[in-house]
C-alpha cells in the first residue's frame, strides 16, 4: 500500500537559499548547473526579462560570458531555459566545461555571478532588445507548422491567460523594452 505524500506549500524552507549540492554522477558530464526560483513570468509577457536574460547569456558575441569563459579556456557552451508552471518560475543555467572548466569550477561561478551582477548593475542596451525583438519575430513567421490538435492545445491553454485575439503576439512577440523588468530578475 502506497502512502499518501505531504508537502508543504513552501517550496524551500526559508534561509536555505541559496544552496550548492555535491553529487556523485552516474555518468561523466562535464557542466555546471544553477537553478533560481525566479518571479513568475507571465505577467512580464510584453517585456520578457528571462528571454533577454537567457539571449544575452548564451550569445557568443564579444563581451559576452560565454565568450569569456571559451577565451579563458573554461567552457564549451552555455544554455539558459525557464520553466514555468502556474506561480512557480525556474530558471536555469547549464554550462559545458572543458578539462580546465572542470579543473577551476569555483572560478567558472565567480565570472558567471559577476556577469549577472554586471547585467543587474547595467541593464541592457536599446540595440540588444531591437536584435532580440527582430530575431522572435524571424521564429514567428518562419515557425513549422503544427497540426490541428497541436495549435488546439497551445490555444486553449494559453487562453486562461491571455485574450484570444492577442495569444500570438502575447506568447511569441517581444513587445516593450524595460530594463526595470529585466533587472527586477536578477
Amino acid at each position: 500500500n502506497l502512502q499518501e505524500m505531504k508537502y508543504s506549500s513552501e517550496l524551500v524552507a526559508k534561509g536555505t537559499l541559496p544552496v550548492e549540492v555535491a553529487y556523485k554522477p552516474i555518468k561523466e558530464k562535464h557542466s555546471l548547473d544553477f537553478v533560481f526560483f525566479a518571479p513568475e513570468v507571465k505577467s512580464f509577457y510584453k517585456t520578457k526579462p528571462l528571454g533577454i536574460i537567457q539571449y544575452l547569456l548564451g550569445r557568443e558575441g564579444n563581451g559576452s560570458l560565454l565568450a569569456q569563459l571559451k577565451n579563458l579556456g573554461l567552457a564549451t557552451s552555455l544554455n539558459a531555459s525557464t520553466w514555468d508552471q502556474d506561480h512557480v518560475s525556474l530558471f536555469s543555467v547549464e554550462i559545458e566545461l572543458t578539462p580546465q572548466g572542470e579543473k577551476e569550477k569555483s572560478r567558472v561561478q565567480d565570472l558567471f555571478f559577476s556577469y549577472l551582477n554586471l547585467l543587474k548593475k547595467e541593464g541592457y542596451p536599446q540595440h540588444v532588445y531591437e536584435l532580440k525583438q527582430a530575431m522572435m519575430a524571424n521564429e514567428f513567421i518562419f515557425a513549422e507548422t503544427q497540426s490541428p490538435f497541436e495549435l488546439a492545445i497551445y490555444y486553449s491553454s494559453a487562453m486562461a491567460d491571455y485574450p484570444a485575439d492577442q495569444i500570438d503576439q502575447n506568447l511569441n512577440l517581444l513587445q516593450a523594452y524595460s530594463t526595470k523588468d529585466f533587472q527586477s530578475f536578477l
